[in-house]
């Protein structure tokens, strides 16, 4: 059975999910997307790293097959759509906040 470390280990080899240097460590715009000038990347992918500890652990009480990549692929794709859905909410409860106000939308 795999530790903890062991799996953040198993995500931190993983080519696409290692961190993209800041623009001034590498003297120029990476070709990749560079997640550090966004203010939330760091807590996002905080978010993303401990769902995907939690669904290994899941997975390994289990006893179900599967791998750091599809772990963390899950978990990015429901941070991301938690996010996604906060997000939306507060849009649809800001414009019927305003519905009826005698203010324009």
């Amino acid at each position: 059975m795999a530790t903890k470390s062991s799996h953040a280990h198993q995500i931190a080899n993983i080519p696409a999910l290692r961190p993209v240097p800041h623009r001034s460590a590498i003297g120029a715009a990476p070709a990749s997307v560079d997640r550090s000038a966004h203010p939330f990347a760091p807590v996002r992918e905080q978010e993303i790293r401990t769902r995907a500890y939690y669904l290994y652990e899941e997975r390994v009480r289990a006893g179900s097959h599967g791998d750091a990549l599809s772990d963390w692929l899950r978990a990015e794709s429901e941070v991301e759509s938690a996010a996604d859905h906060a997000i939306q909410s507060i849009i649809d409860g800001g414009a019927r906040g305003r519905i009826g106000t005698g203010g324009s939308l």
